[in-house]
């Protein structure tokens, strides 16, 4: 996991949504193929009531990731989005 995405992460855990998003959006830049970005990015969007472009963001993870721990966290997500 690189520094943008765990400063995310941190970022999310004190509800930051703004600041989380902005370096969830640079970790894909470091490492495309690194399902942990795309998935900060769509919890990020989650926390900012940006629902369908957070549902994209976990389709990606799920492409990356299908059966890992990034994946099945998307996967909950995305059940939460469609409800």
């Amino acid at each position: 996991m690189d520094a943008y995405v765990g400063r995310a992460e941190a970022y999310l855990a004190r509800s930051e949504f703004k600041d989380a998003l902005a370096d969830a959006d640079s970790a894909p830049q470091v490492n495309s193929q690194s399902p942990w970005g795309w998935l900060r990015r769509g919890e990020a969007l989650m926390g900012l009531n940006r629902w369908a472009e957070a549902r994209q963001e976990f389709e990606m993870v799920l492409q990356l990731d299908p059966n890992g721990t990034a994946g099945i966290l998307a996967q909950s997500h995305i059940n939460v989005i469609d409800r």
